[in-house]
């Protein structure tokens, strides 16, 4: 197991958004892909939506440490996970705060993801306006032994 599966198991937990919060942040799922129109993957291809309410998926793995010694002892990986939370601007934080409040309780402390992840902390920066859109980041601080 990688930093890659790690990766992985943070972006399936990420596109259960909508049925953990009941509402349909999530759109324009593919079959094919797997994955949601609405939201940016890491190193795939993007199509911005016209409506401008979209996710934008980061992983930032930091430098892996031993854990133990001996052979077959798990290495821990530290890192973040950042979701760029986008919506149309001068439209109010309504949307925005219904997103960030789904996506904080997905990814609160003390969840553990698929007994791999452990989330240790979760918070969001100061958002900011962009050309012709608004923008919040969440950053999800999480650790794994594998």
């Amino acid at each position: 197991m990688t930093d890659f599966d790690i990766q992985e198991k943070l972006i399936a937990h990420f596109n259960t958004l909508n049925l953990a919060s009941g509402c349909a942040f999530l759109s324009d799922y593919s079959e094919t892909t797997k994955e949601y129109g609405n939201v940016s993957y890491p190193n795939k291809p993007f199509d911005m939506p016209d409506d401008k309410r979209f996710f934008v998926l980061h992983f930032m793995p930091g430098e892996p440490d031993a854990v133990a010694i001996g052979e077959g002892s798990p290495t821990r990986w530290e890192g973040l996970f950042q979701i760029d939370i986008y919506v149309q601007k001068d439209y109010g934080e309504d949307e925005v705060k219904a997103k960030y409040d789904s996506i904080m309780e997905l990814f609160k402390r003390g969840t553990f993801i698929d007994n791999t992840v452990d989330i240790n902390k979760s918070y969001r920066l100061t958002p900011q306006e962009e050309i012709d859109a608004y923008k919040t980041v969440v950053r999800i601080e999480w650790t794994a032994d594998i």
